[in-house]
């Protein structure tokens, strides 16, 4: 009996739309004159997990001495030029990394440059910055007791001294000084955001900046927006 053409036309085409739908595995038709049209399912390749993870998006700034440029927030003046930018990967490192682990386990992981314009050194104190999600998401950058606490717990057989020492010069723990002429680029650690504080505004705030004697403080906003990410 002749195949009906118009009626494996339309099951293909309802086959595809629930495959494309509702991610159904995908068929493959055989069709024979001379035999009844065969169905042979085909697996479709396993999909790579996807997680969601909260991150911070850059506000458009409000002030002239602030700018966004290519998702880096700019704060610029006579004396110092600061940039900042939450790192979207990390880490290239053929040994095993802390910081690709924090980053992994959803820690914020803020890129922080500061480049010195004055005549006078610049001295930046991380103990004395913040980051405010919302009204009671409050965090402060981790030190080197903080990130000494969360590695002992850690039972992997690595020494917490050896894996601190690998982040030597790599994030802001105690005063950073930046010469007159010269550029500091290092990472701030935030512990990861709370569910709370999704679709919030949130202030990353520097304060005491010193040039020379004077002090100065720098705020950058963002918006705490949910991403999806392959893992």
């Amino acid at each position: 009996m002749p195949v009906n053409s118009k009626k494996i036309s339309l099951l293909i085409a309802l086959i595809f739309t629930l495959t494309i739908a509702y991610g159904c595995t995908l068929p493959r038709i055989v069709i024979d004159p001379n035999k009844k049209t065969e169905i042979e399912e085909i697996k479709r390749p396993e999909r790579a997990p996807i997680k969601r993870v909260l991150r911070l998006q850059p506000m458009e700034p409000r002030y002239s001495e602030y700018s966004l440029v290519g998702g880096r927030l700019i704060k610029e003046d006579k004396d110092m030029k600061v940039t900042m930018h939450q790192l979207r990967s990390c880490c290239m490192s053929k040994k095993p990394n802390l910081l690709n682990d924090l980053f992994e386990k959803n820690y914020v992981l803020m890129q922080l440059t500061i480049k010195n314009k004055s005549k006078k050194r610049i001295t930046y104190n991380p103990s004395h910055t913040y980051l405010l999600a919302g009204k009671m998401d409050y965090k402060k950058p981790l030190n080197y007791t903080d990130l000494y606490d969360i590695v002992s717990r850690e039972d992997d057989g690595v020494v917490p001294e050896v894996k601190l020492s690998r982040l030597r010069g790599k994030y802001y723990d105690l005063n950073t000084s930046v010469a007159p002429g010269g550029r500091v680029s290092k990472i701030l650690i935030f512990r990861k955001l709370t569910k709370n504080s999704k679709k919030s505004k949130a202030i990353l705030k520097l304060n005491e900046i010193y040039i020379g004697t004077k002090t100065n403080s720098v705020s950058y906003l963002f918006k705490v927006m949910e991403e999806a990410v392959i893992e």
